[in-house]
């Protein structure tokens, strides 16, 4: 304890000395002696934290707040709509007049098909507990009656289970119903007379001029119930009639959702692109891949079972990550902070952007740019300081808060690095850091020093 106490006097003396000879700013020097003394309080106080396995709950043998990092996955939401067509049930109901007198006021006569349209998809993210890297946190070891701590997290940091689930949503938008029928009806009331007196459309007529006439005394009617009643029956008739006529047009959309995790080992070093195809979601009809599937590389493919199709061609979805180019707040602390043994502190994951971006048919359709906690890279914030607080990305459940007030200090083999951290992110924020800037004044106050000793020679 002395030793250490002596080593970080002699370190206050120099760093002092030093700045006296450069002619540093006096609060420079007050800084480095109020920070240094401030840590020779309490040495041996300290928050123990341990990794935790999982599979092995018996070796878990202290009481504690159990934490997990965050683990980012990407959430997939596509809009498929079906289409499904269904030909007249009676193919000599409507002669050729019929279907042309049809045809000229836009309806069509379907023939039985079936097809698919990708409609619309949306990239989120979202944070899961990574069940690899669970921590506990023992802060009542050795700490004074006047230390206190809180430590608070996002629910995705902590455990509450282990369960991750996949919701897919179903919303079905089938063409019926009353006011679908309304509409038909206006458009042939509307187009009487290019329907003529074709003998198929009679029936379809007085059904639709009953309908009409109901509505119509709907406004005199003493009970609006059974006007309502009446016209949904007739609107049955109608359905009926068109569906000998024409045929049946069905819509339904689905949306599926997939949790698609960007494995961080398969990316490359910084610096570089590296594009991770993924066929997201493709509809086809080649060899046994029938149906509209996902395919990744390291799952395969996945089928939504109750969504199959016989269409020959489809639509594909293709989900590209990449890394940007420029160095980023997560990369430098990463360089500074690596994960080693003999660090202390708040085991962390360090955010980094990524760019995510779909493509349909070949062409980049949505393109964004999200912080995702790197897999396997742990930084660790500093505990045993003064007053630590500490705010990290909700959303993505990093850390939420941290709040120390200990007394406690930085071992003397720490303090370098420490130093060098906060100098860098502050470089990386502010453009220099203060030291930078006192250099900077410093060599221009030499330069006018030197350039009036040069007019006073002359």
């Amino acid at each position: 304890m002395k030793k250490e106490i002596y080593l970080i006097e002699k370190r206050m003396e120099y760093i002092g000395l030093n700045l006296i000879r450069k002619k540093k700013s006096m609060t420079i020097i007050l800084f480095h002696i109020l920070w240094l003394n401030s840590m020779t309080f309490s040495y041996a106080q300290s928050i123990k934290i341990q990794k935790v396995d999982i599979a092995k709950p018996e070796k878990v043998t202290r009481d504690g707040v159990f934490y997990a990092l965050p683990k980012t996955i990407l959430i997939i939401d596509v809009s498929v709509t079906k289409t499904m067509l269904k030909a007249p049930t009676s193919t000599d109901k409507c002669d050729a007049a019929c279907r042309r007198a049809l045809q000229d006021i836009g309806f069509e006569i379907y023939k039985t098909d079936r097809s698919y349209k990708i409609a619309d998809y949306s990239i989120t993210t979202k944070a899961i507990p990574d069940l690899n890297e669970v921590y506990l946190i023992n802060p009542r070891k050795k700490w004074n009656k006047n230390s206190n701590m809180t430590f608070s997290l996002s629910e995705q940091g902590l455990i509450k289970g282990a369960e991750v689930s996949v919701e897919n949503k179903t919303i079905n938008v089938i063409t019926s119903g009353i006011k679908t029928i309304g509409s038909i009806a206006g458009s042939i009331i509307a187009s009487r007379d290019k329907l003529g007196a074709s003998s198929s459309l009679i029936k379809l007529i007085q059904l639709i001029d009953k309908r009409e006439a109901l509505i119509s005394s709907s406004r005199y009617a003493s009970s609006l119930e059974v006007i309502k009643y009446q016209v949904s029956e007739l609107d049955k008739l109608i359905a009926n009639e068109l569906e000998e006529l024409i045929g049946i047009k069905k819509e339904e959309t689905k949306i599926f959702r997939f949790l698609i995790d960007p494995d961080c080992p398969t990316f490359s070093p910084p610096n570089t692109y590296t594009d991770i195809e993924i066929d997201l979601f493709c509809v086809n009809n080649i060899g046994s891949d029938k149906g509209i599937f996902l395919s990744t590389k390291s799952e395969g493919v996945i089928y939504p079972i109750d969504f199959m199709t016989t269409k020959k061609e489809g639509e594909l979805v293709k989900l590209s990550i990449m890394e940007p180019r420029t160095k980023d707040y997560g990369s430098l602390l990463m360089k500074t902070t690596e994960s080693t043994s003999d660090k202390k502190g708040f085991p962390y994951r360090i955010p980094k952007n990524k760019i995510v971006s779909i493509t349909l048919a070949g062409k980049p359709t949505l393109i964004s740019t999200i912080p995702v906690p790197q897999c396997g890279v742990i930084a660790y914030l500093p505990y045993k300081m003064d007053k630590v607080n500490a705010t990290f990305y909700e959303n993505l459940g990093n850390l939420q808060s941290i709040s120390t007030d200990s007394k406690a200090i930085f071992q003397s083999s720490n303090i370098e690095s420490i130093q060098g951290t906060f100098s860098d992110i502050k470089s990386l924020i502010d453009g220099k850091s203060e030291l930078d800037n006192l250099n900077e004044e410093n060599a221009l106050l030499e330069a006018k020093k030197k350039n009036k000793e040069l007019k006073d020679a002359l």
